[in-house]
């Protein structure tokens, strides 16, 4: 309890005032008395160094107090809902701080819109040139689907999935400037085709003979008989040495008949002709004999080997190979015919077509052809080859507007960014909003803690049979009320008069004196001020809060609800009459 209050310096208590209050205290007066000063100093109000309060027990009881700070505090009038106010000092206090949290929702949904729109516009634009890669992509499709099917299987219905495959083709290292239509068509015919069995590859071509026929110089050399003989100058003067040797045979046959002019043969001239053709005459004539004998074996063998391959079908063309190797056969056997009439006149000159370049040319063919077989036997089950046969495809076809796509995709890349910067903005405005309206939630959740004292304030007055207005809560606004007829509900647009806010704000305070919307508080113990309550009320308004005032009087005086001391000031008689009349003296404590 307060043992003893002490005023000085403030306000009409110039000099020092000491008083020493009892359970229950009045104080009465006019105005300018002093009354107030009192009430705003037990409250709290107001403070001044010479004024004190002393208490004779520490913790000491907190202090309820009604005046005219506690009704501006506890009815609140919101300026954008006419005839609509907030009943209690916190939820007043609630209602400006959701004011504010409005305010700034506001302020941030002004914000989001701003970036919204930047994010759309953003997103428009990335739109936009994405539709003009997929229409520059889509260009192509036709002529794929014409010769290249399986490249856009999966993608034929749709430009933006297209596009999507088109722009990871583009990703992949693929030298474009070598590709041509001839090696794309040919490498899409092996991987494709409808004939998915395995390719034999070619044979070797066999050289080993090549070394045999590599020494063809008596083919060019004049071979002649021996030059010692006789006879050899007449023979090499004429040239006929050819001639004489075929001759040799006939006289043989003759009978001694001379073959070259039919008279009779002389024994000793027919020696001296067989000595000019000599054995190093006969080892080369022989010579040719096997020369020729080995190119006849080559050309049979590259005439098998012709033999043996295949036609050329969709996979793989041997159509080169096959005139290689024919071109080849040709040249053999011109210079086997070559070699047919050195070995005829062994005394004339000749030169053979080489032929070292065209087996090199079929060798490197062979090999082309074989690395087709390979590359195309692999894909079979190489899923990995198919996909980069593809690949390679649509970099071929796309690679004129390679440049500009991949412009396109810079610039999409560099709008995503702020895209993503803009969401990121949006996300924390979005957060900032939901935290507000989380926090908004909270207070209002603390505000509704008024609407049982609502309730128990329109029983009190039906009790009181007060039936002119009721309290209802505003719907449109939790934690905000109305006054309203009780016959048709209809609202009482106009603002609160000074009388009805003093009467509602006591009923509130009434029932604030029993409890605390402090749940630490709710059974503490507690001082009553009361401070001219009944100020702008008619008759039956006083009668009611005089009658409710004396029921707190008496709890006080009985020690109930924690209620251990009252102060009332007031400058009413008819109320201060009605409050300290107890029935007899006796009574009074």
């Amino acid at each position: 309890m307060i043992s003893k209050i002490k005023l000085q310096g403030i306000a009409t208590y110039k000099d020092l005032v000491e008083i020493e209050p009892k359970r229950i205290n009045y104080f009465f007066g006019g105005n300018g008395t002093g009354k107030s000063t009192i009430s705003k100093l037990l409250r709290g109000d107001i403070t001044c160094e010479d004024s004190v309060i002393e208490y004779d027990n520490i913790p000491h009881e907190r202090i309820v107090g009604f005046n005219r700070t506690f009704i501006n505090n506890c009815i609140g009038r919101p300026s954008d809902l006419q005839g609509i106010f907030t009943l209690g000092e916190e939820s007043k206090k609630y209602q400006d701080q959701i004011a504010k949290i409005d305010t700034d929702i506001e302020y941030i949904n002004n914000k989001k819109e701003k970036s919204q729109q930047t994010y759309n516009n953003l997103n428009e634009e990335i739109q936009r040139t994405n539709r003009s890669i997929e229409e520059m992509c889509w260009s192509i499709k036709s002529d794929l689907a014409t010769k290249y099917p399986e490249v856009i299987k999966g993608y034929a219905n749709s430009k933006t999935k297209f596009a999507e495959r088109c722009f990871t083709a583009l990703q992949v290292d693929c030298d474009v400037e070598s590709l041509t239509e001839e090696k794309i068509g040919s490498e899409y015919r092996s991987i494709f085709s409808s004939v998915r069995e395995a390719i034999e590859p070619l044979p070797a071509f066999d050289t080993h003979l090549l070394q045999n026929l590599a020494d063809s110089t008596l083919i060019g050399e004049s071979i002649v008989g021996n030059s010692n003989s006789q006879i050899s100058a007449l023979i090499l003067k004429l040239k006929a040495g050819d001639w004489v040797k075929q001759g040799i045979e006939y006289a043989h046959q003759a009978e001694g008949v001379c073959p070259y002019c039919q008279n009779k043969m002389d024994i000793d001239i027919q020696r001296e002709i067989e000595a000019f053709f000599d054995e190093t005459y006969k080892e080369k004539c022989n010579n040719l004999e096997k020369y020729r004998s080995v190119y006849n074996e080559f050309k049979d063998q590259v005439y098998n080997y012709e033999q043996r391959i295949p036609k050329s079908n969709e996979i793989i063309n041997y159509s080169c190979l096959s005139d290689e190797v024919q071109t080849l056969r040709t040249i053999v056997e011109r210079n086997i015919d070559i070699i047919e009439r050195k070995i005829a006149a062994p005394s004339q000159s000749h030169i053979l077509s080489p032929i070292d370049e065209y087996i090199s040319d079929i060798k490197k063919t062979i090999s082309d052809i074989n690395d087709q077989i390979q590359a195309r036997n692999s894909s079979l089950s190489d899923e990995k080859a198919i996909e980069k046969c593809k690949l390679k495809i649509l970099n071929y076809y796309l690679s004129t507007i390679r440049s500009i796509i991949l412009s396109n995709k810079k610039t999409i890349s560099d709008k995503q960014k702020g895209l993503n910067g803009v969401s990121e903005q949006i996300k924390k405005l979005e957060d900032a909003i939901e935290q507000l309206k989380s926090d908004k939630a909270n207070i209002e959740a603390k505000i509704s803690s008024v609407k049982p004292v609502v309730g128990k304030i329109n029983r009190l007055l039906k009790s009181f049979g007060f039936e002119s207005f009721e309290l209802e809560e505003n719907e449109k606004k939790p934690g905000t009320y109305k006054i309203v007829r009780p016959d048709d509900r209809s609202a009482v647009n106009d603002t609160l008069s000074e009388g009805e806010a003093n009467f509602i704000a006591f009923l509130y305070f009434y029932y604030l004196c029993y409890g605390s919307f402090e749940q630490d508080n709710i059974t503490g113990d507690k001082i009553i001020v009361i401070d001219d309550p009944i100020s702008s009320m008619d008759s039956n308004v006083l009668y009611i809060v005089s009658s409710l005032t004396k029921d707190l009087l008496v709890k006080c005086r009985e020690g109930q609800n924690g209620i251990r001391q009252m102060f009332i000031l007031t400058h009413n008689s008819y109320f201060f009459k009605e409050i300290t009349y107890w029935g007899s003296r006796d009574k009074l404590s």
